[in-house]
């Protein structure tokens, strides 16, 4: 990032001490990257004395309580059967009615879509957490518009490198609690093992997981494997465990809200990760913040960003199941090596990971940005019809899809029970 110049300087500094109004976009309480991220930011945001308002468009999930316990404010946004602009008006109408100094938003594409109509000095910050087309199309749609786009991990850099982005990048790695527990005492000679993450194929890569279990059991070596969370795969899954010998050493406790995750951690001596790319997993970082050994897939600008191979963690070649089995026949025959990297992971967190030094990068670009915007206003230019810019129509979708989609609600209500999420005191907005 360039240097400010000095009356930048000054600006910032007056506004630092103010108390923000900051809006958090989310698409849904649904468990995964994005909500988690949203509430730790929360919650650092609220623990340095600011407002926070979470902003959902879509009431499904496992967090809401979560986030009405974390936010000052949950205001849910539920398209009805409307047309698309008329939605993107009544989006840009309810985040400028809550008043915010800042919108950040992960891949929301209707909060994307409406950046072009906010009143210029309210600052624009759009996460990106994946290097996934759909992903980074979306987060880069509206450029011009968006003060930051922020990415979590050096490869997603890299990818906005090859196309035409007009705002400025800054690079925030994902940032996790940094909680004060202590570590049980192993009591079993038995090699605890976990897989965090959604149960995928084509990038979560899920099947090595079975041959990776099966070439264990084969080697000898005692071990238990917990496989957290839920997704496609999950049934498929489960089926090709029960046909293997080491089936006996496998538990599926199914999806778990990040506090749970924690907990269960802390009864883990390793973290299973096999996926054919990420950027900065959660998974990971919590893992190593409640001091779980990482055995991960090498992924440049990822996990090797984040782990020193045979110091904080064990890189392996994707899938190369050797690899993986002489890593863990090791950490269980040298207990000490483990104790030893258990250590190391958790210092790494602390100096680089943590969730504060997250939160503060993040208020320094909305300060940096508010000073800016304080020295040279910017016009807003009122628009008679709100437009959705090519790039965003596909993921902010027409009447038509939202019909359907709608539809579908109706079936999952009644063939599985999944409705939204009850909501007698947030502030709901139809």
């Amino acid at each position: 990032m360039s240097k400010m110049r000095p009356q930048t300087a000054t600006a910032t500094h007056e506004i630092r001490g103010k108390t923000l109004r900051i809006v958090l976009a989310c698409g849904s309480f649904n468990i995964g990257g994005m909500s988690t991220q949203a509430l730790t930011l929360a919650a650092e945001f609220r623990n340095l004395g600011h407002h926070t308002i979470a902003l959902i468009l879509d009431p499904f999930g496992e967090l809401y309580e979560s986030f009405q316990n974390t936010f000052d404010q949950v205001v849910i946004l539920r398209r009805g059967l409307e047309g698309r602009e008329t939605f993107l008006r009544r989006v840009l109408l309810v985040i400028e009615n809550l008043r915010p100094d800042a919108v950040l938003g992960s891949i929301v594409p209707a909060v994307q879509a409406i950046h072009p109509y906010l009143d210029p000095s309210i600052v624009r910050i759009t996460t990106i957490h994946s290097i996934v087309e759909h992903e980074l199309r979306d987060g880069t749609a509206n450029a011009t518009s968006t003060d930051w786009v922020v990415a979590v991990a050096s490869n997603i850099v890299s990818k906005l490198q090859t196309r035409p982005v007009a705002c400025q990048v800054a690079v925030i790695p994902v940032g996790v609690p940094i909680c004060v527990h202590r570590r049980p005492e192993p009591c079993s000679t038995t090699l605890r093992i976990a897989y965090v993450g959604r149960l995928s194929k084509v990038d979560k890569n899920v099947e090595l997981l079975t041959k990776i279990s099966e070439s264990l059991y084969a080697a000898g070596v005692p071990f238990s494997l917990t496989i957290i969370g839920s997704g496609e795969e999950k049934t498929r899954l489960m089926r090709d465990f029960s046909r293997t010998a080491a089936a006996a050493n496998v538990n599926f406790t199914g999806q778990l809200t990040p506090a749970e995750v924690r907990q269960r951690l802390l009864d883990i001596d390793v973290l299973l990760l096999v996926s054919t790319y990420e950027s900065t997993p959660h998974a990971v970082l919590e893992a190593m913040e409640a001091g779980v050994v990482p055995v991960v897939s090498r992924i440049p600008g990822a996990t090797e960003d984040i782990i020193e191979d045979g110091v904080s963690g064990f890189l392996c070649d994707t899938n190369v199941v050797s690899q993986y089995i002489e890593v863990l026949k090791r950490l269980h025959d040298d207990r000490k090596l483990l104790g030893l990297v258990s250590q190391a992971v958790r210092t790494v967190i602390a100096s680089r990971f943590g969730a504060p030094r997250m939160a503060q990068q993040y208020l320094d670009l909305i300060e940096r940005t508010l000073a800016s915007n304080a020295l040279s206003p910017k016009k807003l230019e009122i628009a008679a019809h709100i437009k959705c810019c090519p790039e965003l129509r596909q993921s902010c979708y027409g009447f038509a899809r939202q019909v359907r989609r709608r539809a579908g609600d109706l079936y999952r209500a009644l063939a599985h029970g999944i409705r939204p999420c009850c909501l007698p005191n947030s502030n709901q907005v139809e």
